[in-house]
């Protein structure tokens, strides 16, 4: 299993909202790794029925495995070691056989070095720290004063009288 469903994974959102199925891959935003480590998984981009169809995922010398969703022009090979801040691919509309999403994003994720999908609050991913709410789908994006908010009804900068942003 990939992730545990809610509270066990974070999405992000490029400003521009793209829906999908259909959408065109985001070729201006590059998804990047939020840690250092080797690639332990790479998706075939070219076969839709592969179960790990978009998915990279990571190793770090914790033993941590950091994975990434919905990428397409994955440009990292097993066993390929990267630094935080590498280039992993675009944000795009593909999914793994049985998967879905209404927009692009990349859909994150944490394991054990055992594979067992862990909870997500809590975790630190490009220095925004992951902050759960008692209401799914709400939660918070933290890194210092800059907060970004989970909502259903994606917005950007300015959106919210509050100031928060989700993109």
């Amino acid at each position: 299993e990939l992730s545990n469903g809610i509270r066990y994974a974070v999405d992000f959102a490029p400003p521009e909202v793209v829906n999908c199925p259909g959408g065109a891959t985001l070729t201006s935003e590059t998804v990047i790794a939020s840690e250092s480590g080797k690639v332990l998984r790479v998706g075939n981009p070219n076969d839709s029925t592969d179960p790990n169809h978009s998915i990279v995922e990571t190793i770090d010398d914790q033993g941590f495995i950091v994975g990434y969703m919905h990428l397409d022009n994955i440009g990292v090979k097993v066993g390929q070691k990267i630094k935080k801040g590498d280039q992993l691919g675009n944000p795009s509309c593909e999914t793994p056989p049985g998967g879905k999403t209404d927009g692009i994003h990349v859909h994150e994720y944490i394991k054990d070095a055992d594979g067992a999908a862990l909870p997500i609050a809590g975790t630190v991913f490009s220095g925004f720290k992951v902050k759960e709410s008692p209401k799914n789908y709400d939660g918070l994006l933290v890194n210092g004063n800059d907060i970004r908010t989970a909502d259903v009804g994606r917005f950007g900068p300015g959106a919210r009288a509050d100031g928060l942003r989700n993109d």
